[in-house]
């Protein structure tokens, strides 16, 4: 019963009816569910799980005097047992830690070790980022038919052969001969303890991976390369949707949230329309083909959604939305035309608004604001920032600035007694949003105000910035105008069109070469460099760009077969 029951309610139902049935028509089953109500989804599982497993009792306990009102509606022939919480005998949380990890060292007491091929494995669950992460983790061998044979824990990994892994055994295990599958536990033990495995909640993840969606593969004499790269980073995941070399489209799903941003408009085919409708917001860096030419498939996605796209852009961007919706016959839609709300940075310092609906004839002005410091839009979470550009035409360059974050504080916690629960990430979301005076009940607290809790509970952490700027010429002007927007920043998208040995292209195109990409890096101290808008005369040499930036600054992230070749150079 200690998988979370929102995220995990099918699954546990689906595994405790598979065990049930397993019982003998005279056993007695006993099942200790998650005792977690609050919220819709978490309030599904006790209802399905007496209905899935026949259960004909409902043993409950609660520390509040009107807990009881707590439980979710049963069927009339289920009793109910309401246990007195005093008279039961509690364990505080540093002694479960303790036996806990007693009980797994125990079992694997006088184990032996063995070599695990992964790549022969279907493997689940959540797996680390990092050989780092690997070391400790709790694993769950099985066979072709979901058989748990034994479990395990990561020793090391082999350096040669990184999907590799050398693990311990209890010594009861059976043989492998059978084993078809493993499953990363959110489990893994650290100084000898069994403790959750799970990412510092402020540190800066990068992974080359498949993104949350499912991208079609690109046809290019770079696949090689592998899948885009996707970062965690301002509080998003972040994907560069078409790699380093496809038209500039940066997609931005936002944690805990069902929202997504996108940056620049570039090659959308590999984009399902389903992320179309959750886009509530689009940053435009400039006009020009390879950025905006994907405005066409946003147009069409959001037929239907009543609800405006916000936009921001550099001048005249709202008359070229007008222009491209007014290429397209709305004779049949009426006053229900898709709509954009877009904002033009004018001098760096003002917003000029307008209005733009699909079926209706031109940009309307719907007012002015100052934009201090290049904010565009401000947010509970977070702030938008742009600065201009040149390029043959103005460019906007973007930071998304995340605000300082909460994160749980469990000294502070145990000290008041509360136990955890997934009120910490209610709590969490409610002090992000500066939500101070909305009350929660917490067990063991009663309802408290939100900022009360946070102040007791919490501890702020400062939040993340990304920072993307594509599209400008190599000028001192440019260059101290991007450092300035990117200092320290966590993740720096920046354009890396040319070598230096290309750079009498740079006249006619004014783009950044691989070079002077680096040294904005460095200079602007960022902790990433993900750099992209390649040229393609560099598709069959791609190393010649990578090679070029890494040379003058040593935190790019490569895709993970780039970084083979690399180190073999």
């Amino acid at each position: 019963g200690s998988l979370d029951s929102s995220r995990f309610r099918l699954p546990l139902c689906a595994g405790a009816a598979a065990l049930a049935r397993a019982a003998r028509d005279d056993d007695t089953l006993c099942a200790l569910a998650p005792g977690i109500f609050r919220g819709e989804a978490a309030r599904e599982l006790l209802p399905a799980l007496v209905a899935l497993l026949d259960v004909r009792c409902v043993l409950a306990a609660f520390s509040e005097p009107d807990g009881a009102s707590q439980l979710p509606a049963l069927p009339p022939h289920v009793e109910r047992v309401l246990l007195d919480v005093e008279g039961l005998a509690r364990i505080a949380k540093p002694q479960r830690a303790a036996q806990r990890s007693a009980r797994w060292q125990g079992y694997l007491a006088g184990g032996v070790e063995h070599e695990l091929a992964l790549a022969a494995l279907r493997c689940e669950g959540r797996a680390p980022a990092t050989a780092d992460d690997w070391r400790g983790r709790q694993l769950v061998l099985s066979n072709e038919a979901g058989e748990t044979l034994c479990l395990a824990e990561v020793r090391r990994v082999l350096e040669s052969e990184p999907t590799r892994l050398v693990v311990a055994l209890p010594p009861a295990a059976p043989p492998l001969e059978g084993l078809a599958a493993v499953l990363w536990r959110d489990a893994r033990v650290e100084g000898g303890a069994l403790v959750t495995a799970s990412a510092p909640s402020n540190a800066l993840t990068h992974r080359v991976q498949q993104s949350p969606f499912s991208l079609r593969a690109r046809a290019s004499v770079v696949a090689d390369l592998g899948p885009p790269p996707v970062l965690s980073s301002a509080g998003a995941t972040a994907t560069l949707v078409s790699g380093a070399f496809g038209d500039p489209l940066l997609h931005l799903r936002f944690d805990r949230e069902k929202r997504s941003l996108l940056v620049d408009l570039g090659e959308t085919s590999r984009l399902p329309a389903r992320i179309a409708h959750q886009v509530e917001d689009v940053l435009v860096s400039h006009a020009h083909f390879d950025h905006f030419a994907g405005f066409l498939w946003l147009l069409r996605s959001r037929i239907g959604v009543l609800e405006p796209c916000r936009m921001v852009g550099p001048p005249g961007l709202a008359e070229r939305v007008d222009h491209m919706t007014r290429g397209i016959t709305w004779d049949l839609i009426g006053a229900r035309g898709p709509r954009f709300e877009i904002d033009e940075l004018a001098d760096d310092e003002t917003l000029v608004r307008y209005e733009v609906q699909a079926g209706v004839a031109g940009a309307r002005e719907i007012g002015r604001r100052a934009a201090p410091g290049g904010v565009v839009r401000v947010e509970p979470r977070r702030r938008f920032r742009a600065v201009t550009l040149d390029h043959s035409t103005p460019v906007l360059a973007f930071a998304i600035e995340e605000r300082r974050r909460f994160v749980a504080d469990e000294a502070r916690i145990a000290a008041r007694g509360v136990a955890p629960g997934p009120w910490i990430g209610e709590l969490c979301d409610l002090a992000m949003a500066g939500a101070d005076d909305i009350e929660l009940e917490l067990p063991g607290l009663g309802r408290r105000p939100v900022a009360e809790l946070r102040d007791t509970l919490l501890a702020a952490v400062p939040g993340q910035r990304l920072v993307y700027a594509t599209d400008f010429g190599d000028s001192e002007r440019n260059r101290e105008r991007a450092v300035a927007l990117a200092r320290g920043a966590d993740a720096l998208f920046l354009e890396s069109s040319y070598i230096e040995a290309d750079s009498g292209l740079l006249q006619a195109n004014n783009h950044l070469t691989a070079r002077a990409a680096a040294e904005i890096a460095r200079a602007a101290d960022v902790r990433r460099l993900i750099p992209f808008h390649f040229s393609k005369r560099y598709e069959r040499r791609p190393e010649a760009v990578y090679a070029e930036l890494c040379a003058r600054f040593d935190r790019v992230l490569l895709p993970e077969r780039m970084r083979q070749l690399l180190d073999r150079r």
